[in-house]
């Protein structure tokens, strides 16, 4: 390009001071703006795959490699700078002998015998071509064993010595990608390893590295997830946890893979991860509803990890007609794609995304002030005295949740005033069968003020202990996040066994007591009613105080977290 020297002259150069502030100004603003800079903006991010495995090996894992190399080329986010790969050396094996067929029961019949003849012919053919390779097997034989394992063995730690702290350091990797590995791999400095992904860098997992590590509890709790089994391959129908993280892929809500090996993950704990993609059910069994976790992501230290169960199946990795007896489209494969991609660039820090916690299911168990059906002279079926349904403090509260987290959480509600007015007699595990099976991660417990006068000591303590049975039941051996609110007409010995039993399932009580002092919460302060009981419940500005101080506890101690587990024997048997 050729210089207008001519304009360049009538415009005076800037002074050496204006042009160093001008420099140092530029200089903070890409020092701010560096980590979430388009990754075409900024070097790529250098990672090392890892795709060794000591256990079952997936066929998938070629696909991965090529699938991880060209996202990394193709975005100019990241660059494969290296694999830590399996050994390539063939290990001898020495014959094993066969194993003979357990001795003939002396009662056997006679297809028992017949039986055993026919494994008693194989065993001692078996043991005649094992005789006959052993009789010309030599010490130079056993040696070739011992130097193909050694061989192996060498290879194995040339390539995991890759993934030393130190060797990471040197090199400048920013993050690891653990793709389908299995069993316990010999990582040198493994402690040294979580230490590093604490100290600012990313870990990224995919499949089987939950089927990896299972004796090593450091990488466990890094990973917040053990893989715990699977069942057939089966259609999946995802729930997105977080529709604005990276990892959603720009999915949606939902996502339906045609077919996919589910895994069922134990080790894992919901207050300590974001969920970024989940099942509502059992995937072999739609009838167990439940949290099944699929994409979580989370801070260990300052450093990101992201993980997906998905990945078993070659066409998820592939898009492409080299994948044989395909089953997930090309586009589902592209979705997977744009999910791991997502989860990469965000564990690498490239783009922004939440690592909170969330509530993604949210149960309410209310009265009149919760819940009303619908009535004559009433003007709204929810909260009693709420304008409209949007403006009782259940719908404010997953409004505010479902903007927090990114997502709206699923929810039940319940009016509970049976239970209050009957307390002693209320059979919880029958009738709340369905909010029990719900398995909601939060439960916010809403009642009081149909309780009879607790006149006595004794019915208090009756009071209190039906209120800790029906948080139990719904608790049951799951991380579940209790809030107990106080009555909004102040009662001191029903919001002290509420208070009591709340406390009693490690729970949040929210006194929302000092309410009721105000007039302007009352819906007859803001219109007319008939009815003058529907007239002192809270109207939309009571409502709307009774939501900020639930969802201010939520916040402050976001205890929304629950296991894949089932719930005890007892509780099943009670709910049965």
């Amino acid at each position: 390009m050729q210089f207008n020297r001519a304009k360049s002259a009538a415009h005076p150069q800037p002074t050496n001071h204006r042009m160093k502030k001008t420099f140092h100004t530029l200089l903070a603003l890409s020092l701010t703006l560096a980590p979430f800079l388009p990754a075409s903006a900024a070097e790529p991010k250098r990672v090392i795959v890892c795709t060794v495995t000591t256990g079952f090996r997936h066929g998938s894992i070629p696909f991965a490699e090529k699938c991880l190399r060209k996202l990394g080329e193709e975005s100019k986010a990241y660059t494969v700078v290296d694999f830590a790969q399996q050994p390539t050396a063939q290990i001898l094996r020495k014959p094993a002998a066969p194993s003979k067929p357990a001795d003939l029961k002396a009662d056997a019949d006679d297809k028992a015998k017949a039986k055993h003849e026919g494994e008693m012919k194989r065993f001692a053919d078996e043991q005649a071509k094992y005789d006959a390779v052993m009789a010309k097997w030599t010490p130079a034989d056993e040696e070739k064993v011992k130097a193909s394992q050694a061989e192996w063995d060498t290879q194995m730690k040339t390539a995991m010595a890759k993934l030393a702290p130190a060797a990471l350091t040197a090199a400048n990797i920013d993050g690891v990608i653990f793709a389908n590995t299995t069993g316990d791999l010999p990582l040198p400095d493994r402690d040294g390893f979580i230490r590093w992904i604490e100290d600012g860098h990313a870990f990224c997992a995919m499949h089987s590295a939950s089927d990896t590590f299972h004796k090593f509890p450091g990488y466990l709790d890094m990973l917040q997830g053990e893989f715990a089994g699977h069942g057939a391959q089966v259609p999946a129908d995802l729930v997105a946890g977080d529709t604005a993280h990276p990892a959603n892929g720009g999915i949606g809500e939902k996502w339906d893979i045609t077919q996919e090996e589910m895994y069922f993950i134990n080790h894992h704990d919901r207050t300590k991860v974001r969920a970024l993609w989940y099942l509502r059910h059992n995937p072999n069994n739609k009838a167990q509803e439940g949290y099944f976790a699929v994409s979580w992501c989370r801070m260990a230290g300052k450093g990101r990890v992201f993980y997906t169960s998905l990945g078993h199946r070659e066409d998820l990795w592939d898009d492409t007609a080299a994948v044989k007896d395909r089953k997930n489209s090309p586009e589902i494969s592209k979705q997977f794609q744009a999910h791991i991609l997502g989860g990469i660039k965000w564990a690498l820090g490239l783009v922004p995304g939440s690592t909170e916690p969330k509530n993604t299911r949210m149960l309410f168990l209310g009265n009149s002030i919760t819940l009303h059906p619908p009535a004559e002279g009433m003007s709204g079926s929810w909260g009693m005295a709420a304008s409209s349904a949007e403006k009782d403090y259940v719908h404010l509260v997953l409004s505010a949740v479902g903007k927090r987290n990114g997502n709206k959480p699923e929810s039940k509600v319940l009016n509970l005033a049976d239970f209050e007015r009957g307390f002693e007699q209320y059979d919880i595990a029958a009738k709340l069968k369905a909010e029990i099976e719900f398995q909601a991660d939060t439960v916010i417990l809403a009642i009081g003020e149909n309780v009879p006068d607790l006149k006595t000591d004794e019915a208090k303590l009756k009071f209190r202990d039906s209120v800790s049975r029906l948080l139990k039941l719904l608790k049951a051996d799951r991380r579940c996040a209790i809030y107990v609110r106080s009555c909004f007409w102040p009662n001191a010995a029903k919001d002290s066994a509420l208070k009591e039993a709340c406390a009693a399932m490690g729970g949040v009580f929210v006194d929302i007591s000092a309410l009721s002092k105000d007039e302007r919460n009352y819906a007859r302060s803001e219109r007319k009613f008939a009815n003058t009981g529907i007239a002192i419940h809270p109207g939309d500005k009571g409502m709307s105080a009774i939501a900020d101080l639930i969802f201010a506890a939520i916040k402050e101690h976001d205890l929304a977290g629950t296991e894949s587990k089932p719930a005890p024997a007892a509780v099943q048997e009670a709910l049965k």
